[in-house]
């Protein structure tokens, strides 16, 4: 059985930005950390000769301690990033960058899985802290927005005459 939510942020800021901030796994995990109130610590990280990161771990505790492996199995610089996690759920998270007129369109696809239907059901609402996984992903996007909106530095505007 696979549970799946999507949600989508606009972001004032380049593509470019957004989509580094989501491509550390230490940044993005922090945002999901402070929005699920929760220490999650990520250790292990993996990148490719070329600098990409290909897979870090992290752990956290919800009832009891969590350790899991995620693998970037799809990384397109300012376009995509698909990471996979494997805990007692398998988890895979797509997320896609588009530009805006403003900045840019982040898009959040999060699919839980599991073959025992009560366990993602179960998991799913402990690690969520009781909300619906759809409101847990908006809010690791809200998330995100404030975190990169509060460093994005604006250019200044071209003096008039």
């Amino acid at each position: 059985m696979t549970s799946s939510a999507t949600r989508t942020i606009d972001i004032r800021a380049p593509v470019e930005e957004v989509f580094a901030f989501v491509a550390d796994p230490r940044r993005q995990t922090q945002a999901m950390a402070r929005t699920l109130g929760r220490r999650i610590a990520v250790s292990d990280v993996e990148t490719s000769p070329e600098g990409i990161v290909t897979g870090w771990t992290w752990s956290t505790r919800w009832v009891l301690p969590v350790t899991a492996r995620a693998t970037r199995v799809e990384y397109v610089v300012d376009e995509r990033i698909v990471n996979k996690h494997d805990t007692a759920t398998k988890d895979v998270d797509t997320i896609t960058f588009e530009p805006t007129q403003t900045g840019t369109r982040l898009t959040w696809r999060a699919e839980l899985s599991s073959p025992i239907p009560l366990l993602e059901g179960l998991l799913g609402r402990i690690g969520a802290k009781g909300r619906s996984y759809g409101r847990q992903i908006q809010d690791i996007l809200i998330e995100i927005k404030r975190e990169v909106e509060g460093s994005h530095r604006s250019t200044p505007a071209e003096p008039t005459s």
